[in-house]
């Protein structure tokens, strides 16, 4: 009898776990809200600076930095302009560890400067 309780305690709990994780992965920032954009913005030399943000599950500034730098490209390519060049910096590293779920996210947020076309705006993240 003991045995079936503890299978349904771990199944249960492996089940929320997964659901868990689910949810992190799809609560995941995808770039900076926009009260944070302002902020960046005004303090770029320029003022012309573009933010991107990445995230690692894993805790890995690597993953995190190309994540990121993925969403410069990204933006890049859209403007059309050809053998465009970048420059960026990263701006914050911030991270969440621990809790029930388990937590183990490091964000990574970069502010970069690129040509942009008069004819598109830049996007606004």
């Amino acid at each position: 009898m003991m045995r079936r309780f503890f299978t349904l305690g771990v199944t249960a709990g492996l089940a929320s776990l997964v659901l868990w994780a689910a949810f992190i992965n799809s609560a995941q920032p995808k770039g900076l809200p926009k009260e944070e954009v302002g902020a960046v913005a005004k303090a770029a030399e320029g003022g012309n600076e573009h933010p991107f943000v990445g995230v690692s599950t894993k805790r890995s500034f690597d993953e995190a930095l190309a994540n990121a730098l993925g969403q410069m490209d990204q933006a890049m390519t859209r403007q059309q302009v050809p053998d465009n060049m970048a420059m960026w910096r990263v701006v914050e590293i911030t991270g969440r560890s621990g809790g029930i779920a388990g937590l183990d996210l490091l964000q990574v947020k970069i502010a970069a400067q690129y040509q942009a076309r008069a004819d598109k705006k830049a996007p606004s993240r």
